[in-house]
């Protein structure tokens, strides 16, 4: 009876942790919906400053590219619910032109960018990468 009690109310409290994490997600989500494109852009550069010391040009430059690139990503995000209606073919294709979008901003990114900071830029998405994959095995379970 008491070995009943205790793995009930063990499951419980995962319960409840995996509910507060999907809660913290999906506001995260909206929070981020809200913003502008200049207000993401903003937030997205002045996270690249303090990870990788950018300097002043280089700031200027990012967020010219990050503020583009945001402007895009809303586009798609209201293209998305035209996505559902569409073939295939089409969505291989808006597929490609997303991965093409990424390779450009890449390519940008290295111009501006020296090698150590880049280096570390794609340390840090690797690292991040990583921990998502983990958080989504567990969440498998």
């Amino acid at each position: 009876m008491i070995i009943a009690l205790m793995i009930s109310t063990a499951v419980g409290f995962s319960q409840d942790r995996k509910g507060e994490r999907m809660r913290k997600v999906e506001n995260a989500k909206e929070t981020r919906a809200n913003l502008t494109t200049d207000q993401i852009a903003d937030m997205q550069a002045k996270k690249m400053t303090l990870q990788l010391d950018l300097n002043d040009s280089q700031q200027k430059q990012v967020r010219t590219l990050l503020l583009a690139n945001a402007t895009k990503m809303k586009e798609r995000q209201a293209a998305n619910d035209q996505m559902k209606a569409k073939n295939d073919a089409e969505k291989h294709q808006a597929r490609m032109a997303r991965l093409d979008a990424k390779i450009a901003m890449k390519k940008e990114l290295k111009a501006i960018l020296t090698s150590e900071q880049y280096a570390k830029l794609d340390e840090g998405k690797k690292r991040r990468n990583s921990r998502n994959g983990q958080r989504g095995s567990r969440m498998k379970k």
